[in-house]
């Protein structure tokens, strides 16, 4: 599913660019869950990593 994938990490590339947190937790949230409901399946290894450290980002700026 990369082509959906690319959608949501577009979105939650340009939400951390414009420094909206909760946004990108949102899209982020929205992506696990359509995933999961529609496909049975989770977010790529890349795109949890990306959020992964995005958070630790997050958190050791605070």
């Amino acid at each position: 599913m990369p082509y959906l994938e690319d959608g949501y990490a577009g979105s939650m590339k340009m939400y951390a660019e414009l420094h909206h947190l909760s946004e990108v937790r949102k899209v982020y949230q929205q992506l696990t869950d359509a995933f999961f409901e529609e496909y049975g399946i989770t977010p790529s290894k890349e795109i949890a990593a990306w959020y992964r450290n995005w958070e630790l980002g997050v958190i050791s700026s605070s």
